[in-house]
């Protein structure tokens, strides 16, 4: 039972990660349409505001959310403060990123008739975010947990 509560845990962490990173990595986009349309508020702002609040409702009620739908007070990975949790959830949703968003650019660059550079930007964006997710895991982690506990 233990391993499902950690488990649904990671999936919950790994969901606010990669909206996270898509999110980050539609901006640039998000900036060339405002720059066509004027419209910054709605382009740019209000996209940022909703997906930032929607990541730290996810990361913040995470834990609480969880331990409420499994009541037994048992840690499976024997961590109290879930640095390891929040940690594995990075480097797995990094990697998974990293490897949908390449194969997508390489059948986009291949086997499309023509380039859109607005969708090769976002997938860079994203793997070079994911990337730094990767090399930072560890210092995000720490960050992260500070944020959860308060």
């Amino acid at each position: 039972m233990m391993i499902y509560k950690n488990l649904f845990k990671i999936s919950i962490n790994f969901i606010a990660i990669k909206l996270f990173v898509d999110c980050i990595s539609i901006v640039p986009e998000k900036i060339h349409e405002s720059f066509l349309k004027g419209n910054w508020m709605n382009n740019v702002i209000f996209y940022l505001l909703l997906n930032f609040i929607i990541i730290f409702l996810l990361l913040r009620f995470n834990n609480y959310v969880v331990d409420k739908v499994f009541l037994k007070k048992e840690n499976y990975l024997i961590n109290k403060d879930y640095l390891s949790i929040i940690k594995i959830s990075i480097i797995i949703c990094a990697y998974y990123i990293i490897f949908t968003t390449g194969f997508s650019l390489v059948s986009n660059i291949f086997f499309t008739n023509g380039i859109d550079f607005s969708i090769i930007i976002g997938k860079l964006s994203s793997i070079i975010i994911s990337f730094l997710l990767l090399q930072f895991s560890d210092i995000i982690a720490e960050k992260i947990k500070s944020l959860i506990n308060g």
